[in-house]
């Protein structure tokens, strides 16, 4: 898994400053995140129960980008690429 957090506003005391549970990792205040992009290999399910599981906190802000169609969107561009190169 990989995870990354961005500081979306740099503004010191905004964000948080504990990273999810069990990575062990805290953030300086002038550092603390607003958002997170966990990448896994786990389908976005499985993410999301852990997520609401382990960090119910953070859970209700949790986005799904399959439900958006974000991944979709992504792999339907990428298929369109495939073909146009294919011509």
């Amino acid at each position: 898994m990989v995870f990354i957090f961005i500081d979306k506003d740099g503004a010191a005391g905004k964000g948080h400053t504990k990273s999810l549970p069990g990575l062990n990792v805290e953030f300086a205040p002038d550092s603390a995140w607003d958002k997170v992009i966990i990448l896994s290999p786990q389908p976005a399910s499985r993410v999301a129960a852990e997520v609401k599981a382990k960090a119910a906190d953070l859970a209700r802000r949790h986005r799904d980008p399959e439900a958006h169609g974000g991944l979709r969107q992504v792999r339907q561009r990428q298929g369109e690429a495939r073909r146009s190169r294919r011509r």
